[in-house]
């Protein structure tokens, strides 16, 4: 058990089992449960050959029911097991489905309350007829809730048999984060999908990363549709959809629809690494980074941009409005191209994170940047209009300092140095031979 979950694992012996149900039902602080390997079966008893079994345990559905008629569970996760009872799920907020086999008859509403259920992950299973059937079912309902849903590596690539399942996307108002990552998914599938997603009222986040969408796919140009049109999205990842083909994938689209120089898209994170991006890409991504003040995390990993893009970048920071995480991790460009962010960084105070190779930020000119960063961080952006630090501020750039520390270990892994901090922010508001007098 790990704080606040249990765990029941189909090589423990039924008696163990059992008690671990009496724990959920009388603990409090127990929200959530995990089965693993668990097969429920509708038998009043189970044999004892069966029980002796170490890979088939039975759970008996008397049992079960108990607990999950005396209390409700935050969240359910299932993995593996089979033939899952309908009063498992009945009284069910989250639920979490991995690599789990469903018998070809189940059919998801009689098991899934939807007006409870707000979860629904179904990575790497294999989705039937009957079980998609079920799904747009649910998507469907007057009274779903449902907010996530996963999907990804269900291999849904032959769509044209579940178009059910798209098209209740189209009705669905509840909806708020969506993966369709490592689904097999080629460009005309995929703008389908995106399609039936336009002016939805409630979507934030959508995932298709992993895909295959083909070089000047269609899909591109849907997913800039639904971007520009939809007023909730804020993250989408689109993320290695050349992956294994080495070619590069047409982005322009998506680019124009982020650079607009009237309107800007409420998007706030952008993940488009492992795309084979070159340097002449780096043009309309600069372009897009001026004009945008809404967008405030790109990640441009796994690409392949050389010193040549990074300078295109590093002369642009001037110039850049909103963004404030970068990620360059795994780009073919060198410490010189570091070198070139360095030099440029006076001119910028909204980056507060720029995601580089390890070898990288351990060296010299890494904790250089990661100093003009700690700065931004600190509210260097409060001194443009003056060179003069009123002592009222001294206290805010200290603790916001201390708290880049707690941030950079997360985005950056990295300890930045209070001291280097302060001095440097002291040498660049000229404020050293007023101190040394």
């Amino acid at each position: 058990m790990t704080n606040n979950r249990l765990l029941f694992e189909g090589s423990e012996s039924l008696t163990n089992l059992q008690k671990k149900l009496e724990t959920a039902v009388d603990d409090p602080n127990i929200t959530e449960l995990e089965f693993s390997d668990i097969t429920w079966d509708n038998a009043a008893a189970a044999t004892t050959d069966h029980n002796k079994h170490e890979n088939s345990r039975t759970l008996l559905v008397e049992d079960a029911n108990r607990v999950f008629t005396e209390r409700p569970f935050e969240k359910i996760i299932i993995r593996g097991g089979h033939g899952q009872h309908p009063r498992t799920f009945q009284l069910v907020r989250k639920l979490c489905f991995e690599r789990l086999q469903i018998l070809p008859e189940s059919r998801l509403p009689a098991m899934v309350d939807t007006s409870k259920l707000v979860e629904l992950s179904m990575i790497s299973m294999s989705l039937s007829p009957e079980i998609v059937s079920s799904l747009a079912e649910i998507l469907r309902s007057s009274s779903a809730v449902l907010q996530k849903l996963d999907l990804s590596d269900t291999h849904l690539g032959g769509i044209e048999e579940r178009m059910d399942l798209v098209s209740s996307l189209r009705e669905n108002r509840s909806l708020r984060s969506l993966s369709f990552s490592e689904c097999n998914l080629r460009g005309e599938t995929l703008s389908r999908i995106l399609s039936h997603l336009f002016d939805h009222p409630s979507i934030v986040n959508i995932d298709i990363s992993y895909n295959k969408p083909e070089l000047t796919s269609s899909a591109i140009i849907d997913l800039s549709q639904l971007i520009w049109n939809t007023t909730t999205l804020e993250y989408a990842n689109l993320g290695f959809l050349a992956f294994g083909s080495g070619r590069q994938v047409d982005l322009s689209q998506l680019f124009r629809c982020l650079s607009d120089e009237n309107y800007n898209p409420p998007l706030k994170i952008l993940e488009i690494g492992g795309n084979n991006l070159r340097d002449e890409q780096m043009l309309e991504i600069v372009t897009m980074l001026t004009r945008n003040e809404n967008l405030q995390h790109l990640d441009l990993s796994n690409n392949g941009f050389t010193n040549d893009g990074i300078q295109l970048l590093s002369e642009h920071l001037v110039h850049i409005k909103g963004i404030r995480i970068l990620d360059l991790v795994e780009n073919p460009f060198d410490l010189h191209g570091v070198q070139m962010l360095v030099d440029h960084m006076d001119s910028n105070t909204t980056l507060i994170a720029i995601k580089i190779d390890e070898g990288f930020s351990a060296a010299p000119v890494g904790r250089d940047l990661g100093w003009h960063l700690d700065l931004n961080w600190g509210g260097a952006h409060k001194l443009q209009s003056s060179q003069v630090v009123p002592d009222s501020l001294w206290p805010l750039i200290l603790e916001r300092t201390n708290k880049k520390a707690e941030l950079a270990s997360a985005l950056l892994e990295r300890e930045p140095s209070v001291e280097d901090v302060i001095f440097h922010f002291v040498r660049k508001c000229s404020l050293l031979p007023l101190l040394s007098s």
